[in-house]
């Protein structure tokens, strides 16, 4: 199925390493996805609750699961 990843690019599970290896290995093998790493971000950006919690990256990346989900959903 279709992969849509977020990262935050001061994240460590998975660090901006494992997800290059990860994107390279998705395109490798022909699948569909798109990533997407934000600045200034880290694990659990989306998390309002948190002190993670990075309000632009979190915006920009609901707009981005919405729209994947009006692309692959049917």
């Amino acid at each position: 199925c279709p992969l849509l990843g977020l990262f935050g690019i001061e994240d460590t599970r998975p660090s901006p390493d494992d997800t290059v290896k990860t994107e390279a290995a998705l395109r490798q093998a022909g699948k569909t996805y798109e990533f997407h790493t934000y600045e200034n971000a880290g694990h659990a950006f989306f998390a309002v609750d948190r002190l993670q919690y990075r309000q632009a990256a979190a915006l920009d990346g609901w707009k981005k699961v919405f729209g994947w989900f009006e692309k692959h959903l049917h």
